[in-house]
């Protein structure tokens, strides 16, 4: 799978872009009318904090993770692939939740 169909996911993971937003935008619950029904309960924050412990149960070594970031590598698709299914299977849309 991955690049394309992933598209930005990886703004969404440790060393992100979107994590890097303005405190109060991640503290905002999501009001997008196209997020799913899951991620309109949350607010970015704890929906970051969520992908950070199924990266954990998942096994996924959050160095490796950051290491592709830095290296703006597309090997970090097809490493987070189990995640985004996981993500998927939790009530997430593949759009606008996931990617975007």
């Amino acid at each position: 799978m991955g690049w394309p169909y992933l598209n930005n996911f990886h703004c969404r993971l440790p060393g992100g872009l979107y994590r890097t937003l303005d405190p109060d935008f991640l503290d905002a619950p999501s009001l997008s009318p196209e997020a799913s029904p899951r991620l309109r309960t949350m607010t970015l924050r704890q929906f970051y904090a969520l992908i950070d412990r199924l990266i954990a149960e998942l096994g996924l070594d959050v160095g490796r993770i950051l290491a592709f970031q830095a290296a703006e590598s597309r090997e970090i698709y097809d490493y987070t692939f189990p995640l985004y299914v996981r993500l998927r299977a939790e009530g997430f849309k593949h759009y606008p939740d996931l990617t975007s």
